[in-house]
């Protein structure tokens, strides 16, 4: 079990997948939002279909400078949860981003950073990260045919605003008609747990055999793979089209495209 992001290159990542499936170790990487019980709820309401088709998520993640952090900028220590959490609640893969950024305060990395993903379903993704926001925000909106979910990262919470034009009615026809409006909101009752327990409770449970394991190696690679694809595109100042012959392998070198696919039993597995 290994901290995220997973590595400081993609290359070091997909030595780590590769060596663990070889070992046949499980390999598990701190992405510790995905045991949020927040999440573990939205995730169930949206495959269950209780939105509809998904349009947007938009991540934000906000708060203060930590001054301990020099070797990495924002988009590596924060970014890094909220794209594999997007590609967790969609099931669909990234196919191109697009990111600004600036420094202001962290003396040789960013700390500002607005990020949009495009994934191939046709959600659209949106990121806003930084550590100039002088309180701690940390939130989660998913906007779809049926309204609008809300989760508190925090607080473990999580929120409905209801399209009232939808009321069970097909979306396709609803759009020509009538649209979006103003409904109910409702608050879920949400049984609260610390994160980082079930994280680690969940990885022994792994390496007993027990079940799956949620937060692998493979996608911690593909998290740190967009990341770094988001910070090039910052500097490059242009769409970065991040996936190369099909979903399933992501690259943004040759060395790390070249025989790298999930559809390995060992990398599915571990």
């Amino acid at each position: 079990m290994v901290e995220k992001p997973i590595a400081a290159t993609i290359e070091e990542a997909q030595n780590l997948v590769h060596l663990s499936a070889q070992l046949n170790r499980v390999f598990m990487v701190g992405h510790i939002e995905r045991f949020n019980p927040a999440i573990i709820e939205l995730k169930r309401r949206l495959s269950s279909g209780e939105l509809g088709r998904v349009f947007q998520i938009n991540a934000r993640r906000l708060g203060p400078f930590p001054p301990r952090i020099r070797d990495v900028g924002v988009v590596m220590d924060l970014a890094t949860h909220d794209l594999d959490i997007m590609r967790y609640l969609t099931g669909s893969e990234v196919v191109r981003v697009f990111a600004e950024t600036r420094r202001e305060v962290h003396s040789s990395r960013e700390d500002l950073f607005i990020g949009t993903l495009r994934f191939a379903n046709s959600t659209i993704g949106l990121l806003e990260i930084n550590w100039l926001t002088p309180t701690k925000i940390r939130e989660l909106y998913v906007t779809g045919e049926r309204g609008m979910f809300l989760v508190n990262y925090i607080t473990q919470d999580i929120y409905f605003f209801e399209n009232a034009e939808t009321n069970g009615s097909d979306w396709s026809a609803l759009s020509l008609l009538r649209g979006v409006s103003e409904g109910s909101m409702m608050k879920y009752a949400i049984h609260k747990k610390e994160p980082l327990r079930s994280e680690l409770e969940a990885f022994v449970s792994c390496v007993q055999g027990n079940g799956l394991c949620i937060s692998n190696g493979y996608d911690a690679y593909v998290a740190l793979a967009l990341a770094t694809a988001l910070i090039e595109s910052a500097y490059e100042g242009g769409v970065k089209e991040v996936s190369r012959d099909g979903p399933y392998r992501y690259a943004t070198t040759e060395s790390v495209s070249r025989g790298f696919e999930t559809k390995s039993p060992a990398l599915r597995t571990q």
